[in-house]
């Protein structure tokens, strides 16, 4: 597989903003990790990327209506799959939406910092946004991640070196990491 560094490229469009958009196109697609589901705005930007765990799409997409009640969710399997592609291949992305609170958006845009074969522990992040004390609120946030791999909260560990939280699972970030070449962890 090739590498993601271009994922993190200053070419990387982000946008960010407090509610969730209107409208979300999404589809079901396969990864080498687990099976991916992709959500793009109306505009194309892409606002949402999961790890499914082996969770039925329906499953999944009930968890992403809950979270945006007032989005509608179309299934446009052709438009996700080009990104589900790019995303997998390390190649250029469209640009990119992250709702979230503005405390979230402090925090990814911290780890998207994180260069690419190394890790930070989430007290690192907090100090970084000038909140030293808000080290399980940078936890929180990284689990709230709508875009992970784009967003790589993979690259965040305890300050004790432990793995901590992953939303996906944690043999999916000792994967990502690996892939990486980052050894300086503790399983």
């Amino acid at each position: 597989m090739k590498s993601r560094t271009s994922l993190q490229s200053p070419k990387l469009k982000l946008a960010f903003q407090l509610k969730p958009p209107r409208l979300v196109r999404w589809g079901f697609h396969p990864s080498p990790y687990t099976p991916l589901m992709i959500g793009l705005t109306e505009d194309g930007l892409l606002c949402r990327v999961e790890f499914t765990r082996k969770r039925k799409a329906a499953l999944v997409m009930k968890d992403w209506a809950e979270s945006w009640p007032d989005t509608e969710f179309v299934l446009d399997k052709k438009a996700t799959g080009i990104v589900a592609q790019a995303i997998l291949r390390g190649r250029p992305l469209p640009r990119i939406l992250m709702t979230g609170t503005r405390f979230q958006q402090d925090v990814w845009k911290t780890i998207l910092e994180i260069p690419q074969g190394e890790v930070i522990s989430y007290a690192e992040v907090a100090k970084r946004i000038n909140r030293p004390r808000a080290v399980r609120a940078v936890g929180s946030a990284c689990g709230a991640n709508p875009v992970p791999l784009v967003v790589p909260c993979h690259r965040v560990v305890g300050s004790n070196g432990r793995l901590g939280g992953f939303g996906s699972s944690l043999d999916l970030k000792v994967k990502l990491l690996n892939e990486e070449g980052v050894r300086n962890y503790a399983a």
